[in-house]
């Protein structure tokens, strides 16, 4: 029996999509609705924001060249919006569809917030129960900060990998910028020093370079995207991918998305 790494919950039916790829015409059907909770505003934000940005990347408006300008502020860059390009190229949906996905989702990482969904969490969570039936029995992490402003989630995280790694046998990689001695840092009862040592071979911490796409990998096939963001916002919007059940262009199959998240990381390590 297949197992299932997909959030349980699909959007609510108040998130708006209004701002197609491509400026293509916006059906009649699609506009803003209200009132609006600051909930909703930050969900509005980063979709928005993700839109314009991959707008202005597609139409040339936004030059690679401009990278460490948009780093300097903290703000997603080009190369964030040329990696989601390449990605979406891959499959036969177009953008905004993929955005309506049932399996396209979003939450407030402190969990505070009652119309929140568990998000990254709840993907993590079903880790510790996975079974990796014919799967390679790997998980690996690309992140920026490694939540660096919510220790609890990352505490998290690493406990489930710790005990995965420990009681399955699952490789971790965890690849961040986020350097090793921040982690240890705020981990003062040592919960997860043996672990971090045992996972240093197959793993990159304090890198200099951010990997365009942030996400979890569990296996061959499962993919957890986080689609650009500011460190500030808590509100995080994802993207499940079951590379078993996406159409891909004639062109392409699974593996060449997961070739394509290995060359993220490999070139983000120089």
């Amino acid at each position: 029996m297949e197992q299932n790494l997909a959030p349980e919950k699909t959007r609510h039916s108040w998130v708006n999509m209004y701002y197609p790829p491509y400026n293509k015409e916006l059906p009649a059907s699609c506009k803003k609705q209200g009132p609006f909770n600051a909930f909703q505003n930050d969900i509005d934000l980063l979709i928005d924001t993700f839109l314009r940005g991959y707008n202005s990347y597609i139409a040339g408006e936004m030059p690679l060249s401009l990278e460490k300008e948009f780093k300097a502020f903290g703000i997603p860059g080009p190369t964030q919006y040329e990696a989601f390009h390449k990605l979406f190229n891959f499959f036969e949906d177009e953008e905004l569809e993929l955005l309506k996905h049932k399996n396209f989702c979003y939450h407030n990482i402190t969990l505070e917030n009652p119309q929140s969904e568990k998000g990254i969490v709840e993907f993590v969570e079903k880790l510790s129960v996975f079974e990796f039936a014919d799967q390679d029995r790997k998980v690996i992490l690309s992140c920026g900060s490694f939540w660096g402003n919510n220790l609890e989630l990352r505490e998290k995280v690493l406990g489930i990998f710790e005990s995965l790694h420990r009681d399955k046998g699952v490789e971790i990689h965890i690849y961040t910028n986020c350097k090793e001695k921040e982690i240890l840092k705020h981990d003062k009862n040592k919960k997860y020093h043996k672990f971090l040592k045992q996972i240093k071979e197959t793993s990159s911490f304090g890198m200099k370079d951010r990997i365009p796409i942030h996400f979890i990998q569990a296996g061959n096939d499962y993919f957890f995207l986080d689609f650009p963001h500011t460190e500030k916002i808590i509100v995080r919007l994802n993207l499940f991918l079951d590379l078993k059940k996406i159409v891909y262009k004639n062109e392409f199959n699974k593996t060449n998305v997961e070739q394509f998240f290995y060359k993220l990381i490999q070139q983000a390590l120089g």
